[in-house]
């Protein structure tokens, strides 16, 4: 199969003619479909491909422009790691939170289409020291829609293990903010806390939750 000359918005490689068959999750029912330009459409085919089908997400957390934890951040590194992304098939980098939203907006043709927001908004105690914007807690909501300007903006919600995350009251006041003026809230949450909140708060995006309370 070949690619369409021009993929379609959002980055999508399509192929045409092919048929993809396999188990789709989370039905695990087993389905077939024609690709058929940008959509799929359910076929009648049968073919022996055992497959995991899936929402095409893959979530890498790599924060381009930076080598390290602490690494001062680098255009030419960036346009590097994006570069790496696109030479492995990574077609849409989404990255909500950028020590340089200016930069990281520009429209290079070389690199994945990059969806993103804006600077990492942390509160005192939270994050790397010199990272991103530095708000007092009062001042979140108000911050986070000048953020959101992308449609988007991204808050550190928690930061160490045993350190308390922001507080339930001013993380649902930074997401209703948001959400009043049309954006979107990715809150960085890694503690079972942090997520319990950025749940309750009514966040659009976890980022990490690797300690969700599953109960």
């Amino acid at each position: 199969p070949v690619p369409q000359a021009t993929p379609p918005a959002w980055g999508t490689v399509v192929f045409m003619g092919v048929t993809i068959s396999g188990i789709a999750l989370p039905s695990r029912l087993r389905v077939s479909f024609d690709v058929d330009g940008e959509r799929l459409r359910a076929s009648g085919a049968s073919t022996s491909d055992d497959l995991w089908l899936l929402p095409g997400l893959v979530d890498m957390h790599s924060h381009a422009g930076m080598e390290t934890p602490g690494d001062a951040y680098s255009h030419s590194v960036f346009r590097q790691h994006m570069l790496a992304h696109r030479a492995a098939g990574v077609l849409t980098v989404r990255s909500p939170g950028s020590p340089d939203p200016v930069v990281d907006r520009a429209d290079d043709p070389d690199l994945p289409r990059l969806v993103r927001s804006g600077r990492w908004l942390a509160t005192p105690g939270r994050f790397f020291p010199g990272y991103g914007r530095r708000v007092e807690e009062d001042e979140l909501p108000a911050a986070a829609v000048e953020e959101a300007v992308t449609g988007w903006c991204k808050v550190i919600g928690d930061w160490m293990p045993d350190d308390p995350p922001v507080p339930l009251d001013v993380l649902t006041a930074t997401v209703d903010a948001v959400h009043a003026v049309g954006g979107r809230v990715a809150v960085h949450c890694q503690t079972a806390e942090g997520c319990r909140n950025a749940v309750l708060a009514g966040a659009d995006s976890l980022e990490h939750g690797m300690h969700l309370d599953h109960s």
